[in-house]
């Protein structure tokens, strides 16, 4: 068995900044819609809304978040555990504050290995970055150009990175991994 560490992409923004940059996280909202996950960020967001809300409004406003992001078939239904959810049914009856945190913290940690390194990726970040650096459109830009001058790996190099990547995001939960680093099916220890 083998020890991984977390997997951690150095980006300009980190996505926290992100989050709170009120030039980029609109960007990101709008490339998350293009995406088809925009869901995942606004049940984030509205989970932090509701967290501040009155005690007397947490079961009005629990019970909407339920039914906007867990209801079968809702177009902004939520990829969320299904454990998580059946324990969410019952936790929605008598809400607090607390009730979506384990499943905000999930979509949180999705958001943050998946879409947030895509998005840093895009060419709707690489716009912006011109746009700041005030380039124009088809001026150069030389960090998209660093990447796209990477070597290429070998598909089965590339997909033991998958795998470790993969395995690191759950690292990052303190979760145990059935993804190996290897092609066997050898658990990883976390």
């Amino acid at each position: 068995e083998t020890q991984l560490s977390c997997f951690v992409m150095a980006y300009p923004v980190d996505f926290f900044s992100l989050l709170k940059d009120p030039e980029l996280c609109p960007l990101f909202e709008e490339w998350l819609r293009e995406d088809f996950s925009y869901e995942n960020y606004a049940f984030w967001r509205d989970v932090e809304e509701y967290k501040v809300v009155p005690d007397e409004d947490l079961f009005e406003r629990g019970s909407a978040l339920y039914e906007k992001y867990f209801t079968l078939g809702s177009d902004w239904e939520v990829n969320a555990d299904h454990y998580q959810k059946l324990e969410l049914k019952e936790k929605i009856k008598n809400p607090t504050r607390e009730v979506f945190d384990d499943i905000q913290i999930s979509i949180f940690v999705l958001m943050r290995m998946d879409s947030y390194p895509k998005f840093m990726e895009s060419p709707a970040y690489a716009r912006y970055e011109r746009k700041k650096q005030g380039l124009s459109e088809d001026e150069d830009n030389t960090s998209e150009i660093a990447m796209e001058e990477r070597p290429t790996e070998p598909d089965d190099q590339q997909k033991k990175k998958k795998k470790k990547k993969r395995a690191g995001a759950f690292a990052c939960c303190g979760r145990r991994s059935s993804v190996s680093e290897d092609d066997d099916d050898e658990a990883v220890d976390l």
